[in-house]
């Protein structure tokens, strides 16, 4: 009879031990297939398993962790299980998913469970507030004309914003340009990084050198999800993500990381990432609607411009000619400062600006305040399909990528894989087409060009390119250029007017005249198109109905 008991003592108490090793696999299991563990090494479904955009090999604990949660999860706890002391140098290589692994587990806990070097660079920042911040595009780089996306860290204790930082996300491309920038970008064969700068440097990359206007909203994060952001980027600290244009870029990537520290799934993703789509859906997934707005110099100088005098600007036509400022007031010195900072193509004279500056100095205050109104945001689409009529006939419009921005004066438009399908052949197919666009002042004349490669019926593929001068006036925008499709080589005249009704583009050339009138409406629009082909001599008008999405 003892020796039943016995029997059953024992069989009852492996019993308990295997219920315990079971209950720990599950929860390391579990725990593995979870959003933040998941998110934390950008892992995504491929093959019936998972597989990591980090490409980087020191990123991972073993040499399976790319390709398997559970394995990467189990061998970053035999690390912190083993007994001190703990080799802290690793400890805080891999801070980030330590610390995500011990709020999970808190009874793997242990006081030597500290990365110093971590602490004490989290307290010196102080954040108090991560804000998304939209650049808006780049006219003269058609890779950037969708903008660019950042995080700008706040901390109270500043006393200038310029003094706080931002983490930007960005390809490393070295020298490369042109055509091998572009094929290698799409592909993938650059190195993408997170970079923690100072934000006046991400202010004077984007806003001053490039013209960008700069958006922002706060992504209300508490102390937990910024500490958690911030742990992330100590550990990614020379790591790598293969970056490319469409997908992984500063726009699918920050996405990705914002919705993954609000322990959330990003949804309703397209097969590619524009920086002003992912800007909206975290905008509108937001419950402060509050955006903030930096205008960048060539706007604020281009807001100074409409109020001067004719006698000032010829007072600064002078200037450029002979650099005499002598004679000059408050309000010219101001524009020509405003413009030396605003144009890098050419050499800067820095004794000369400070000589502006000294002058500038002993000038009373400017009678012409300079403030910037903040425009209204746009809230664009970049995809939409529509619903073509003509007197012929009727057919479908189909555009995946396309984008066009009227933003103080400057005109940029972009299209990818634009399809028109009609009486149920393709009639058109637009591959790819950009301009880049910026006015011209009455200072100087910027040139502005475009360019692409279109699929017309009856045609085959057809190239073009364009070579202008962009003028404005008030709600006019005139584009008189040169431009070469086919063997084709012709002048042409573009002009847009843009009220709050409706927008209108006027174009008139050698072989074709035409009218195209808009109308938006949240996310659908109207348009009639009149257009008379002069060789032919015939006519054609054309009605479209469409939705974004």
């Amino acid at each position: 009879m003892k020796i039943h008991l016995a029997c059953l003592i024992a069989i009852c108490l492996s019993l308990s031990a295997f219920a315990d090793i079971t209950d720990w696999d599950q929860r390391v299991f579990q725990f593995a297939q979870s959003p933040q563990w998941l998110g934390h090494f950008f892992y995504q479904r491929a093959a019936g398993g998972y597989a990591s955009l980090v490409k980087s090999p020191a990123y991972f604990l073993t040499t399976e962790g790319r390709v398997s949660p559970e394995k990467e999860l189990r061998a970053a706890i035999d690390f912190l299980m083993t007994p001190p002391p703990l080799d802290e140098k690793k400890y805080c290589q891999y801070v980030g998913r330590f610390d995500l692994i011990l709020d999970h587990f808190s009874d793997l806990r242990k006081p030597h469970h500290h990365c110093a070097a971590f602490e004490s660079w989290f307290a010196a920042l102080e954040i108090d507030e991560v804000r998304f911040s939209f650049a808006t595009g780049y006219m003269k780089n058609p890779a950037s004309s969708f903008g660019h996306l950042f995080l700008k860290l706040i901390s109270k204790k500043q006393k200038a914003e310029l003094l706080n930082y931002g983490i930007s996300f960005s390809a490393h491309t070295g020298a490369d340009t042109g055509v091998q920038y572009a094929l290698k970008g799409l592909f993938g064969q650059y190195p993408g990084g997170f970079s923690f700068l100072p934000y006046h440097q991400l202010i004077k990359d984007y806003s001053d050198l490039e013209g960008r206007d700069i958006w922002e909203m706060n992504l209300e994060m508490n102390s937990e999800q910024i500490k958690r952001l911030l742990l992330f980027i100590y550990e990614f600290d020379g790591d790598y993500i293969d970056y490319t244009f469409l997908t992984n870029n500063c726009a699918g990537i920050l996405e990705y990381l914002i919705f993954n520290l609000k322990s959330e799934v990003v949804t309703g993703l397209k097969p590619w990432r524009i920086p002003l789509e992912s800007f909206l859906r975290v905008y509108e997934d937001s419950e402060n609607k509050e955006l903030y707005y930096h205008a960048s110099l060539k706007t604020q100088q281009k807001s100074m411009e409409q109020k001067l005098s004719g006698k000032e600007k010829q007072s600064i036509k002078q200037e450029s000619l002979n650099k005499d400022f002598s004679k000059l007031g408050p309000n010219e010195i101001d524009y020509i400062l405003l413009d030396k900072k605003s144009y890098t193509d050419r050499e800067f004279d820095e004794n000369y600006y400070h000589q502006l500056l000294l002058a500038r100095s002993k000038q009373p205050v400017s009678k012409i305040e300079n403030s910037i109104e903040k425009p209204r945001f746009q809230r664009k689409k970049t995809s939409s399909m529509s619903l073509v009529a003509e007197p012929d006939g009727a057919g479908i419009k189909l555009d995946l990528l396309t984008d066009r921005l009227l933003y103080r004066q400057s005109l940029s438009e972009i299209n990818i894989l634009n399809f028109k399908i009609y009486k149920n052949h393709l009639r058109e197919l637009n591959i790819f087409d950009f301009l880049a666009g910026e006015s011209a002042s009455f200072l100087r004349q910027p040139v502005s060009f475009g360019g692409g490669i279109s699929y017309l019926d009856g045609k085959g593929l057809i190239g073009n390119a364009s070579l202008g001068l962009i003028y404005s006036a008030a709600d006019w925008i005139y584009f008189p250029k040169l431009r070469l499709q086919g063997g084709d080589f012709s002048p042409e005249l573009d002009l847009y007017f843009f009220m709050e009704l409706v927008h209108t583009k006027v174009s008139a050339s050698a072989y074709r005249h035409q009218v195209e009138i808009l109308k938006l409406v949240d996310a659908y629009s109207a348009s009639m198109s009149y257009s008379y082909n002069i060789e032919t001599r015939s006519e054609n008008i054309e009605f479209t109905v469409g939705r974004f999405f």
